[in-house]
């Protein structure tokens, strides 16, 4: 009778390890959890950018991909912060300024035009035609008068101020490794305003506590029942 008490009592432990490997093989596959965060927004406006410290806020290696819903030429360029900002000059654009509290969206704020030319090409501008947005910028511009969606893509992609550029249809991304506080994203569609969405993709360490300690509690349930079967 006792044998056979210890047996049954042996074999439930085996059973409990058994269904802990089990619980530890769904941690490391449908459970696991994320290894990137993605974190997106649709631009209200031509151009997007964003804020210097934004590409490098989760990590300092990250992905941005500008993607158009109707397939649309796009231009996603990087640059310091400055240069960005005096490439865009007066025009309107959207500016990704952090990530929301459920980490899958881009926090962002639009901003108005403040007048009616901007500055869009490193092309020399003529003596006394820069406006203040222009100063500090690497390579003057001259302004040019409410440009379509479609020519803010093209003159983005012809300027030769960024350090990474990428052009297409439909979607483009970069990849950037050890990105510094002061660079930020510029990014435009041909299809123009409420047609871009902007994401940054960050590669994410996590714990998988689940796994962990399902594993370990097989381990210890396999030799309580190794334990009862040797007695």
């Amino acid at each position: 009778m006792e044998l056979f008490k210890r047996y049954v009592a042996a074999s439930s432990m085996g059973v409990v390890a058994l269904v802990c490997v089990l619980v530890g093989l769904l941690g490391v596959t449908v459970l696991r959890p994320p290894t990137h965060q993605v974190s997106s927004v649709v631009s209200a406006t031509d151009l997007i950018m964003t804020r210097g410290n934004v590409l490098s806020i989760v990590k300092d290696d990250v992905t941005v991909t500008a993607t158009s819903k109707s397939g649309a030429p796009v231009t996603l360029s990087i640059g310091t912060t400055q240069d960005v900002k005096g490439w865009i000059g007066d025009a309107a654009y959207t500016e990704v300024i952090g990530i929301e509290s459920d980490r899958t969206k881009l926090k962002a704020e639009s901003h108005d035009a403040i007048g009616p030319s901007r500055v869009p090409s490193p092309t020399p501008a003529q003596p006394g035609a820069q406006s203040g947005a222009q100063l500090g910028v690497q390579s003057g511009a001259q302004p040019l008068a409410e440009p379509s969606s479609a020519d803010l893509v093209q003159q983005l992609a012809s300027s030769d101020m960024w350090f990474k550029q990428a052009s297409g249809e439909g979607t483009v991304s970069l990849d950037l490794e050890n990105v510094p506080s002061g660079r930020s994203a510029l990014a435009a569609s041909a299809a123009g305003p409420g047609d871009l969405t902007l994401t940054l993709t960050w590669k994410v360490e996590q714990t998988n506590t689940l796994a962990i300690i399902a594993f370990l509690a097989a381990c210890v349930f396999a030799l309580i029942a190794l334990a009862l079967f040797l007695t």
